[in-house]
């Protein structure tokens, strides 16, 4: 029985019993059953109609603090809106963008010599070899931008963790290419851009792996928004072994 009904039949049974006892008690005579039987049981009657009246204060009272409690959670919700539908675009957008660069570092990991971690060098693979830096630099710059630093407070311990790691390694990445990398595209040179080296890839490969994860941490947090997760992308055909040139990570003093 909901609390509206409940309070409603608590009503009606104390209507039920004035209207069966004051008509009596104000207008009956000594003699009459009815007026001795209210005058030997009123002690009773009057606590029974106490209860009654108690049982529906209270029952009010506890309406009044369910109503209280809802209004200050509506009063939460509706002050904390703007960061929520923030935090939800970020949700959005960041994942995909995560998965954009990892796209591209498979595309270009798969044009490497598993021995020498160097492509067969042209024009092609110049370009990728800088678009995947280019978009890196891109994503550390949104990583440290507001519209992530703005509402990180309201993310878990698994995406801020995630968040640290992308920008420790994305700034070590940035910290080793010099800043007119990207005029590799247009130099008429083909070989090897002078930035790159086996380094550069590991710490690439390094950083794809953060973004990755970072991009399933975020999907994971984010289904409390209802938001579709951005589809995986494909592993590389192959893997190169890292272990001898994978980069210490680095700390911070």
């Amino acid at each position: 029985m909901s609390e509206t009904h409940k309070s409603r039949m608590v009503t009606l049974v104390v209507i039920v019993i004035l209207a069966a006892t004051l008509p009596a008690a104000m207008f009956g005579e000594p003699g009459d059953g009815y007026f001795d039987f209210l005058d030997k049981f009123q002690t009773l009657l009057t606590g029974l109609l106490a209860v009654g009246a108690a049982g529906y204060t209270i029952n009010e009272m506890v309406r009044s603090d369910a109503r209280q409690e809802q209004r200050h959670r509506e009063t939460i919700e509706i002050s904390m809106l703007p960061s929520k539908l923030a935090l939800a675009r970020v949700a959005e957008f960041l994942p995909g963008r995560l998965r954009h660069f990892c796209n591209h570092f498979r595309r270009f990991s798969e044009t490497l010599n598993e021995e020498t971690l160097q492509p067969q060098w042209d024009k092609e693979t110049i370009t990728l070899a800088v678009q995947v830096c280019m978009i890196a630099r891109n994503l550390r710059r949104e990583v440290l931008g507001d519209r992530i630093t703005s509402c990180q407070h309201l993310f878990d311990h698994g995406v801020m963790d995630e968040i640290e790691e992308f920008r420790t390694w994305s700034g070590e990445l940035m910290s080793r290419l010099p800043e007119g990398f990207a005029l590799a595209i247009i130099d008429d040179d083909v070989t090897a851009p002078s930035w790159y080296n086996s380094a550069t890839y590991a710490f690439l490969e390094v950083l794809n792996r953060t973004a990755g994860s970072l991009a399933d941490e975020i999907d994971d947090w984010a289904k409390q928004f209802h938001l579709d997760s951005q589809p995986t992308p494909e592993k590389p055909a192959r893997v190169i072994p890292l272990d001898a040139i994978m980069p210490v990570r680095p700390t911070h003093s």
